[in-house]
């Protein structure tokens, strides 16, 4: 068959595969990024009540996702001292250097630990964006693919395209 837009179909596919692998690398770049500075956290802040790390939650099942997929969020941790037991308690990203402890024990690494803490939302903020990004380019169902297909190759056949010279000979 012949295709009349082929140019434009390669530089299609082209500058659309660049942009998913760009979004892709993107969020996978801040993913382990905020890994490293979550370890930087760990470091810096001492094993008491209120230490603020990265948390892997699961997506709620009404979000697409792949199987084991996990995202990052900020927890707090406190412990129970009448049980004995450590509790996380998630942390809003906008109220996120409130819930920061800057006294006694924490207070030897507060400003490093501050600046951490910023650049670790940003980078969640950032993940975010683009993994709604690729989201939204998930489109209709595999279904609507098969049927539109279907659809387009029925057309072809039923109606072939004329060629170059019966077009000439109708003028």
């Amino acid at each position: 068959m012949d295709h009349h837009l082929d140019e434009e179909r390669l530089v299609s596919l082209e500058t659309y595969s660049n942009r998913l692998q760009v979004l892709v690398t993107l969020m996978y770049e801040c993913l382990e990024t905020l890994i490293d500075l979550d370890q930087q956290l760990n470091n810096w802040q001492p094993v008491h009540t209120g230490r603020i790390r990265i948390q892997w939650f699961a997506y709620p099942k009404d979000e697409q996702h792949f199987t084991g997929e996990r995202h990052p969020l900020f927890v707090q941790w406190r412990r129970n001292f009448a049980m004995g037991l450590w509790r996380a308690r998630r942390i809003p990203m906008a109220r996120l250097l409130i819930f920061q402890h800057k006294t006694k024990a924490f207070k030897a690494h507060a400003s490093q630990v501050h600046g951490v803490l910023i650049q670790m939302r940003e980078l969640i903020l950032i993940y975010r964006q683009a993994r709604k990004t690729l989201g939204q380019l998930r489109g209709p169902s595999p279904k609507w693919y098969d049927k539109s297909a279907l659809l387009v190759a029925e057309t072809q056949t039923k109606w072939p395209r004329a060629s170059v010279a019966e077009a000439s000979q109708t003028d």
